[in-house]
């Protein structure tokens, strides 16, 4: 069995994620699915926390992961201003190699999975567009599962009212 197969993957959504000394999180407001933008068009700050368990007969080999942000309606790449500036999709993909668990002074039975863990931050929040649902997904060799994304909204400002035309049912934009 391969990766795709043995691995299990965590997708966590937070405010804010740090990781100790021990490869400990640390999550503030965690597992949110409703974000809003901010005054510059911009959500909050944004961290993506992506840990995979890989099975011990699975340990020192490599694998590539890959974590992106899909606009969760096509499945299409979201695409945010890149460092010259012209839109570039949201994605990071990196060749890991997960290690044994240690823990100094201790033995650590051989049948423990190793873990990988990545933590991507976003301090100035992302620009993103309101009412859009969005998936933040793993591939591990090019492969994702519908397991491994976590989906966050974005909404968009209730309807104000409807001034000046026929009242009823008809009248009134859908909610």
């Amino acid at each position: 069995m391969d990766l795709f197969d043995t691995a299990r993957v965590v997708v966590l959504l937070a405010d804010y994620v740090a990781v100790d000394s021990n490869g400990k999180l640390t999550a503030v407001g965690a597992a949110f699915t409703l974000t809003g933008l901010q005054q510059d068009g911009h959500t909050p700050p944004m961290h993506v926390a992506v840990l995979v368990d890989v099975p011990a007969e699975q340990i020192g080999h490599d694998f590539s992961l890959g974590i992106s942000l899909r606009d969760d309606a096509d499945g299409q790449p979201v695409l945010v201003p890149g460092q010259s500036g012209s839109p570039e999709p949201l994605q990071v993909a990196q060749v890991m190699r997960a290690q044994p668990p240690a823990v100094p002074g201790m033995q650590v039975p051989p049948q423990v999975p190793g873990r990988v863990q990545v933590v991507l931050g976003f301090p100035q929040g992302l620009p993103l567009e309101q009412g859009h649902t969005y998936r933040w997904s793993v591939e591990l060799d090019g492969r994702t599962r519908p397991e491994w994304a976590t989906t966050f909204h974005v909404p968009a400002p209730a309807p104000g009212p409807v001034f000046g035309g026929p009242l009823g049912p008809a009248s009134i934009p859908n909610l």
